[in-house]
Protein backbone atom coordinates (compact mmCIF):
# COMPACT_ATOMS: atom_id res chain seq x y z
CA UNK A 1 0.00 0.00 0.00
CA UNK A 2 1.23 3.19 -1.02
CA UNK A 3 1.75 5.90 1.86
CA UNK A 4 -0.53 9.33 1.25
CA UNK A 5 0.49 10.71 4.36
CA UNK A 6 1.80 14.22 3.82
CA UNK A 7 3.33 14.10 7.01
CA UNK A 8 5.89 16.88 8.95
CA UNK A 9 9.10 15.29 8.00
CA UNK A 10 10.11 18.12 5.91
CA UNK A 11 12.20 20.35 8.09
CA UNK A 12 12.04 23.54 6.53
CA UNK A 13 10.24 23.47 3.53
CA UNK A 14 11.13 26.84 2.63
CA UNK A 15 14.36 25.43 1.52
CA UNK A 16 15.44 25.47 -2.07
CA UNK A 17 16.30 21.99 -3.34
CA UNK A 18 19.16 21.91 -5.59
CA UNK A 19 18.38 20.61 -8.89
CA UNK A 20 20.31 18.00 -9.38
CA UNK A 21 18.94 16.66 -5.83
CA UNK A 22 14.65 17.32 -7.42
CA UNK A 23 13.11 13.92 -7.75
CA UNK A 24 11.92 15.08 -11.58
CA UNK A 25 13.83 16.79 -14.38
CA UNK A 26 12.60 19.23 -17.06
CA UNK A 27 12.99 18.64 -20.39
CA UNK A 28 13.87 21.90 -22.95
CA UNK A 29 10.94 22.97 -24.56
CA UNK A 30 12.53 25.72 -25.88
CA UNK A 31 13.20 24.76 -30.03
CA UNK A 32 16.45 25.95 -30.88
CA UNK A 33 18.36 25.37 -33.63
CA UNK A 34 22.15 26.86 -33.73
CA UNK A 35 23.00 26.52 -37.43
CA UNK A 36 26.70 26.91 -37.23
CA UNK A 37 27.47 25.77 -40.74
CA UNK A 38 26.37 26.49 -43.83
CA UNK A 39 24.82 23.03 -44.56
CA UNK A 40 22.43 23.78 -41.63
CA UNK A 41 21.06 27.05 -42.80
CA UNK A 42 17.01 26.18 -43.05
CA UNK A 43 16.25 29.02 -46.35
CA UNK A 44 12.88 30.83 -47.60
CA UNK A 45 12.22 31.65 -50.98
CA UNK A 46 11.36 35.63 -51.00
CA UNK A 47 11.05 38.03 -53.68
CA UNK A 48 13.42 41.01 -53.99
CA UNK A 49 14.22 43.96 -55.95
CA UNK A 50 17.53 45.05 -56.85
CA UNK A 51 17.75 48.68 -56.78
CA UNK A 52 20.71 50.65 -58.65
CA UNK A 53 20.31 54.04 -57.10
CA UNK A 54 20.09 53.31 -53.35
CA UNK A 55 17.64 57.29 -52.95
CA UNK A 56 14.95 54.51 -54.19
CA UNK A 57 15.48 52.50 -50.99
CA UNK A 58 13.36 54.72 -48.51
CA UNK A 59 10.71 54.93 -50.88
CA UNK A 60 10.50 51.08 -52.22
CA UNK A 61 10.55 50.98 -47.77
CA UNK A 62 7.57 53.12 -47.48
CA UNK A 63 5.77 51.46 -50.31
CA UNK A 64 6.42 47.71 -48.98
CA UNK A 65 5.02 49.14 -45.08
CA UNK A 66 1.33 51.24 -47.27
CA UNK A 67 0.64 47.65 -49.18
CA UNK A 68 0.87 45.16 -46.26
CA UNK A 69 4.05 43.53 -47.43
CA UNK A 70 5.67 43.03 -44.06
CA UNK A 71 5.02 39.92 -42.10
CA UNK A 72 5.63 38.62 -38.70
CA UNK A 73 7.66 36.02 -40.97
CA UNK A 74 10.21 37.78 -42.38
CA UNK A 75 10.31 40.04 -38.82
CA UNK A 76 13.78 38.14 -38.22
CA UNK A 77 15.70 39.65 -41.69
CA UNK A 78 16.85 43.27 -42.04
CA UNK A 79 14.70 45.18 -44.95
CA UNK A 80 17.71 45.84 -47.25
CA UNK A 81 21.06 44.58 -48.54
CA UNK A 82 24.02 46.75 -49.19
CA UNK A 83 26.83 45.75 -52.50
CA UNK A 84 28.81 47.69 -54.18
CA UNK A 85 26.20 47.85 -57.07
CA UNK A 86 23.71 49.44 -55.05
CA UNK A 87 20.90 48.05 -52.63
CA UNK A 88 18.59 44.44 -52.39
CA UNK A 89 15.46 45.06 -50.80
CA UNK A 90 13.30 42.41 -49.62
CA UNK A 91 9.54 42.70 -50.66
CA UNK A 92 7.87 39.36 -49.57
CA UNK A 93 7.46 36.31 -49.17
CA UNK A 94 6.47 33.36 -51.95
CA UNK A 95 4.62 31.89 -49.82
CA UNK A 96 2.44 34.82 -49.21
CA UNK A 97 2.87 36.47 -52.80
CA UNK A 98 3.48 33.36 -55.03
CA UNK A 99 3.72 35.74 -57.73
CA UNK A 100 5.94 38.59 -58.05
CA UNK A 101 4.30 41.82 -55.64
CA UNK A 102 3.66 45.01 -56.63
CA UNK A 103 6.21 47.89 -56.38
CA UNK A 104 6.19 51.91 -57.24
CA UNK A 105 5.37 52.43 -60.86
CA UNK A 106 8.45 54.71 -61.30
CA UNK A 107 10.41 51.42 -60.11
CA UNK A 108 8.64 48.71 -62.43
CA UNK A 109 11.86 48.79 -64.46
CA UNK A 110 14.08 47.11 -61.67
CA UNK A 111 14.88 43.46 -61.15
CA UNK A 112 12.53 41.49 -58.91
CA UNK A 113 13.76 38.06 -58.62
CA UNK A 114 13.77 34.73 -56.14
CA UNK A 115 16.12 34.78 -53.34
CA UNK A 116 16.82 31.51 -50.74
CA UNK A 117 16.99 33.74 -46.77
CA UNK A 118 17.72 32.67 -43.36
CA UNK A 119 14.41 31.09 -42.36
CA UNK A 120 15.31 32.59 -38.58
CA UNK A 121 17.40 34.76 -36.86
CA UNK A 122 21.30 34.04 -35.69
CA UNK A 123 21.34 32.57 -31.84
CA UNK A 124 25.23 32.48 -31.85
CA UNK A 125 28.09 34.51 -33.32
CA UNK A 126 29.07 31.83 -35.48
CA UNK A 127 25.72 31.49 -37.12
CA UNK A 128 25.40 35.67 -37.70
CA UNK A 129 28.50 35.19 -39.66
CA UNK A 130 27.03 32.76 -41.62
CA UNK A 131 24.02 34.08 -41.94
CA UNK A 132 24.61 37.42 -42.50
CA UNK A 133 26.28 36.54 -46.18
CA UNK A 134 23.34 35.13 -47.47
CA UNK A 135 21.01 38.26 -46.11
CA UNK A 136 21.39 40.10 -43.36
CA UNK A 137 19.37 39.13 -40.32
CA UNK A 138 18.59 40.02 -36.53
CA UNK A 139 20.71 38.35 -33.85
CA UNK A 140 18.87 36.95 -31.22
CA UNK A 141 20.72 34.82 -28.65
CA UNK A 142 18.21 33.10 -26.65
CA UNK A 143 17.76 33.21 -22.97
CA UNK A 144 19.70 30.09 -20.92
CA UNK A 145 17.24 27.76 -20.20
CA UNK A 146 17.06 27.38 -16.24
CA UNK A 147 14.43 25.06 -13.93
CA UNK A 148 12.18 27.21 -11.51
CA UNK A 149 13.24 26.85 -8.14
CA UNK A 150 11.23 24.30 -6.22
CA UNK A 151 11.39 24.28 -2.49
CA UNK A 152 11.13 21.20 -0.17
CA UNK A 153 7.61 21.76 0.87
CA UNK A 154 6.78 22.20 -2.98
CA UNK A 155 8.86 18.69 -3.83
CA UNK A 156 6.43 16.98 -0.63
CA UNK A 157 3.95 18.31 -2.33
CA UNK A 158 3.98 16.75 -5.94
CA UNK A 159 5.44 13.25 -4.51
CA UNK A 160 1.89 13.07 -2.74
CA UNK A 161 0.11 14.40 -5.98
CA UNK A 162 2.13 11.63 -7.97
CA UNK A 163 1.12 9.17 -5.25
CA UNK A 164 -2.47 10.07 -5.36
CA UNK A 165 -2.34 9.66 -9.00
CA UNK A 166 -0.50 6.17 -9.03
CA UNK A 167 -3.66 4.79 -6.25
CA UNK A 168 -6.15 5.58 -8.32
CA UNK A 169 -4.66 4.19 -11.78
CA UNK A 170 -3.78 0.95 -9.39
CA UNK A 171 -7.58 0.92 -7.42
CA UNK A 172 -9.43 -2.39 -6.89
CA UNK A 173 -12.60 -0.09 -8.99
CA UNK A 174 -10.44 0.30 -11.80
CA UNK A 175 -10.13 -3.30 -12.57
CA UNK A 176 -9.57 -4.25 -16.14
CA UNK A 177 -8.99 -0.77 -16.87
CA UNK A 178 -5.97 0.38 -18.59
CA UNK A 179 -3.72 1.36 -15.27
CA UNK A 180 -3.57 5.27 -16.48
CA UNK A 181 -4.75 8.33 -14.48
CA UNK A 182 -4.65 11.68 -14.75
CA UNK A 183 -5.20 14.38 -12.45
CA UNK A 184 -4.96 18.12 -11.84
CA UNK A 185 -4.38 19.60 -8.23
CA UNK A 186 -5.35 22.47 -6.37
CA UNK A 187 -2.35 24.95 -5.89
CA UNK A 188 0.52 24.26 -4.09
CA UNK A 189 0.20 26.31 -0.59
CA UNK A 190 2.71 25.83 2.51
CA UNK A 191 0.44 23.83 5.36
CA UNK A 192 -2.12 22.55 3.37
CA UNK A 193 -2.88 18.78 2.57
CA UNK A 194 -2.22 18.01 -1.30
CA UNK A 195 -5.56 17.44 -2.97
CA UNK A 196 -6.58 16.79 -6.49
CA UNK A 197 -9.26 19.02 -7.71
CA UNK A 198 -10.15 16.44 -10.73
CA UNK A 199 -8.65 12.95 -10.90
CA UNK A 200 -9.16 10.64 -13.87
CA UNK A 201 -8.77 7.38 -14.98
CA UNK A 202 -8.32 5.86 -18.88
CA UNK A 203 -11.99 4.39 -19.40
CA UNK A 204 -11.39 3.16 -23.16
CA UNK A 205 -11.85 -0.92 -21.80
CA UNK A 206 -15.24 -0.01 -20.29
CA UNK A 207 -16.73 2.49 -22.12
CA UNK A 208 -15.81 0.16 -25.88
CA UNK A 209 -14.57 4.09 -26.83
CA UNK A 210 -10.87 4.60 -28.24
CA UNK A 211 -11.09 8.18 -27.61
CA UNK A 212 -11.61 8.16 -23.79
CA UNK A 213 -7.69 8.30 -22.72
CA UNK A 214 -7.53 9.62 -19.17
CA UNK A 215 -6.03 13.19 -20.47
CA UNK A 216 -8.89 13.91 -23.14
CA UNK A 217 -11.79 12.69 -20.12
CA UNK A 218 -9.83 15.03 -17.71
CA UNK A 219 -9.89 18.20 -19.88
CA UNK A 220 -13.59 17.48 -20.90
CA UNK A 221 -14.57 17.39 -16.84
CA UNK A 222 -12.40 20.54 -16.37
CA UNK A 223 -14.39 22.29 -19.11
CA UNK A 224 -17.99 21.11 -18.10
CA UNK A 225 -16.95 22.29 -14.25
CA UNK A 226 -15.28 25.90 -15.70
CA UNK A 227 -18.79 26.41 -18.15
CA UNK A 228 -20.97 25.36 -15.26
CA UNK A 229 -20.24 27.84 -12.56
CA UNK A 230 -24.18 28.26 -10.56
CA UNK A 231 -23.22 31.65 -9.67
CA UNK A 232 -23.29 32.50 -13.72
CA UNK A 233 -26.12 30.60 -15.08
CA UNK A 234 -27.15 32.61 -17.64
CA UNK A 235 -24.23 34.73 -19.06
CA UNK A 236 -25.11 37.92 -20.73
CA UNK A 237 -23.01 37.23 -23.32
CA UNK A 238 -22.83 33.64 -25.04
CA UNK A 239 -19.05 32.94 -24.47
CA UNK A 240 -16.93 32.52 -27.43
CA UNK A 241 -14.36 30.15 -28.54
CA UNK A 242 -11.17 30.28 -26.91
CA UNK A 243 -12.31 32.52 -24.85
CA UNK A 244 -11.40 30.22 -21.67
CA UNK A 245 -8.47 28.18 -22.22
CA UNK A 246 -9.46 25.29 -19.40
CA UNK A 247 -6.14 24.36 -18.42
CA UNK A 248 -4.44 27.81 -17.73
CA UNK A 249 -1.81 27.71 -15.01
CA UNK A 250 -2.92 24.83 -13.94
CA UNK A 251 0.02 21.83 -13.00
CA UNK A 252 -1.28 17.85 -14.63
CA UNK A 253 -0.05 15.01 -12.99
CA UNK A 254 -0.30 11.86 -14.80
CA UNK A 255 1.12 8.39 -14.24
CA UNK A 256 2.30 8.05 -17.94
CA UNK A 257 3.66 9.99 -20.22
CA UNK A 258 0.76 11.72 -22.83
CA UNK A 259 0.31 10.46 -26.50
CA UNK A 260 0.82 12.99 -28.92
CA UNK A 261 -3.37 13.87 -29.54
CA UNK A 262 -3.45 14.03 -25.72
CA UNK A 263 -0.21 16.45 -25.80
CA UNK A 264 -1.79 18.61 -28.64
CA UNK A 265 -5.13 19.02 -26.24
CA UNK A 266 -2.97 19.86 -23.63
CA UNK A 267 -1.70 22.49 -25.78
CA UNK A 268 -4.92 23.67 -27.09
CA UNK A 269 -6.26 24.01 -22.78
CA UNK A 270 -2.75 26.14 -22.00
CA UNK A 271 -1.51 23.78 -19.12
CA UNK A 272 1.31 25.14 -17.46
CA UNK A 273 2.87 22.26 -16.75
CA UNK A 274 2.67 18.37 -17.26
CA UNK A 275 4.37 15.98 -14.63
CA UNK A 276 4.61 12.30 -15.86
CA UNK A 277 6.28 9.20 -14.10
CA UNK A 278 6.22 6.61 -17.14
CA UNK A 279 8.38 7.60 -20.27
CA UNK A 280 6.27 6.62 -23.20
CA UNK A 281 9.39 6.87 -25.76
CA UNK A 282 7.34 5.35 -28.65
CA UNK A 283 4.06 6.66 -28.39
CA UNK A 284 4.62 10.20 -26.47
CA UNK A 285 4.27 13.83 -27.20
CA UNK A 286 6.16 15.20 -24.24
CA UNK A 287 9.09 14.02 -25.09
CA UNK A 288 8.98 10.37 -26.06
CA UNK A 289 8.66 10.24 -30.11
CA UNK A 290 8.13 13.37 -30.13
CA UNK A 291 7.99 16.98 -28.08
CA UNK A 292 4.78 19.36 -28.72
CA UNK A 293 5.44 21.91 -27.44
CA UNK A 294 8.76 22.29 -29.05
CA UNK A 295 7.33 22.24 -32.52
CA UNK A 296 7.79 24.88 -34.59
CA UNK A 297 3.97 26.78 -35.09
CA UNK A 298 2.54 25.99 -32.22
CA UNK A 299 1.24 28.93 -30.32
CA UNK A 300 1.57 27.54 -26.68
CA UNK A 301 4.52 26.29 -24.65
CA UNK A 302 3.84 24.47 -21.58
CA UNK A 303 6.47 23.03 -19.21
CA UNK A 304 7.27 19.20 -19.15
CA UNK A 305 8.67 17.37 -16.10
CA UNK A 306 9.54 13.81 -15.94
CA UNK A 307 10.24 11.69 -12.95
CA UNK A 308 14.04 10.25 -12.53
CA UNK A 309 14.43 6.39 -12.86
CA UNK A 310 16.66 6.50 -9.75
CA UNK A 311 14.16 8.82 -7.26
CA UNK A 312 11.12 6.09 -7.79
CA UNK A 313 12.08 4.80 -4.42
CA UNK A 314 10.56 7.99 -3.13
CA UNK A 315 6.93 7.25 -4.61
CA UNK A 316 7.20 3.82 -2.31
CA UNK A 317 6.02 1.88 -5.43
CA UNK A 318 6.52 -2.20 -4.62
CA UNK A 319 7.75 -4.55 -7.53
CA UNK A 320 3.97 -5.19 -7.57
CA UNK A 321 2.60 -1.87 -7.93
CA UNK A 322 5.17 -0.87 -10.96
CA UNK A 323 4.47 -4.58 -12.80
CA UNK A 324 0.97 -2.90 -12.61
CA UNK A 325 1.85 0.50 -14.09
CA UNK A 326 3.33 -1.48 -17.07
CA UNK A 327 1.66 -1.36 -20.59
CA UNK A 328 2.53 -2.02 -23.86
CA UNK A 329 5.30 0.25 -25.71
CA UNK A 330 3.25 1.08 -28.32
CA UNK A 331 -0.14 2.22 -26.25
CA UNK A 332 -0.93 5.84 -26.94
CA UNK A 333 -1.46 6.99 -23.48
Amino acid sequence: MIDLDFGTDVEDPTKVVPEEELPFEALDVNNIVQEEDLESIRTVDVWVADLPDPKHTATLLKWIKQTGLEHSSLMHLKRARKSDSGVTVLLSSLELHPSPPPIPPEMESFKVYQLKVPAYPAVTITSMKIKQSIWPVMYAPPRKYELEEWTAGGVKWATVIMKQTIVYALSDEREGEIPVASGVPTPYSPGEQPMLEFLVGDTRTSKHHPLRHSILSLTREVGEASFNQPEDPIPEEPRQNGSNYLLTSRMLFTTHEPCIMCSMALLHSRVAKVMYLVAMNKTGGCGGSTCLPRLEGVNHRFGILRWKERDRASLGLSEEDWTKLEVGKDLDA
